[in-house]
């Protein structure tokens, strides 16, 4: 069956100048490289396998024994992931490439905090405090001084009319009362990977942001200030490969992605 493939083969790509790959279905561990009428049977390694975790303690066990001075750990905002080699027949010297990954889960505050910086109207806001922020330490307290704010408006109307002229005039005046008791900036505190917060021992981030007040819109919307979240993603990122650097002395623990 082999042989009649590698026929076919030659056939198809007698005159071609493109280095191509063929693969087999029924033999996922056999590839055809064909050049100029060339063909060249490679067998294929096994392929690189990742088995997950869910907590830093049983990514930790997991990575012990493996290589003389440990196996590197890539920890990014997303993920950990360990890269170790798996054992497999002797063929391929009994090694193949796998890794270990733990999901991170990034807290759903981190997404709120973008969808906070959106005009809102009084009733949105106060539904996006109640629920998305239920989980975080808004200090000074947010949610009561939005429910206490009332917008008003005041039209006035001016009307003229001439010969071959029309004239009309508009003025719209808006008021907000309890403007005054919302704070001009917030501190909002969370703890950055729910999951695994236990193991950062409770560590939360902080982000600062400023609250304005739209009065001609009625509307508000909550900013974090400028490098707010970039900086307390890197400090959260770091914690985490702090806690593994303590738990894996012999590891190469590096940030980013492998």
């Amino acid at each position: 069956m082999i042989a009649q493939g590698l026929q076919q083969l030659t056939q198809l790509v007698r005159d071609s100048d493109v280095i191509r790959q063929h693969e087999l279905e029924d033999h996922p561990d056999i590839a055809f490289f064909t050049y100029r009428g060339d063909v060249k049977l490679v067998e294929l390694p096994p392929l690189p396998r990742t088995h997950f975790v869910s907590s830093i303690g049983s990514l930790v066990e997991a990575t012990k024994g493996f290589g003389k001075h440990g196996c590197p750990v890539w920890v990014s905002f997303s993920d950990v992931i360990a890269l170790i080699d798996d054992e497999v027949n002797p063929d391929f010297q009994g090694r193949r490439s796998a890794n270990i990954c733990l999901s991170l889960k990034p807290s759903p505050i981190w997404n709120a905090l973008v969808v906070a910086t959106k005009a809102h109207s009084q009733q949105d806001l106060v539904d996006l405090l109640r629920h998305d922020f239920s989980d975080a330490m808004i200090s000074p307290k947010l949610l009561d001084k939005v429910r206490q704010l009332k917008f008003s408006s005041q039209r006035e109307e001016q009307g003229s009319f001439q010969q071959q002229n029309i004239e009309m005039g508009k003025k719209v005046a808006a008021q907000v009362a309890g403007s005054s008791e919302i704070p001009e900036a917030v501190s909002i505190e969370f703890e950055p990977f729910p999951s695994i917060s236990e193991e950062l021992e409770g560590f939360h981030v902080e982000i600062v942001c400023s609250v304005f007040v739209h009065i001609e819109k009625a509307t508000i919307s909550i900013n974090p200030l400028p490098g707010q979240i970039d900086a307390a993603k890197v400090n959260s990122t770091a914690v985490v490969a702090a806690v593994l650097k303590k738990q894996l002395e012999d590891n190469l623990i590096l940030l980013g992605k492998p």
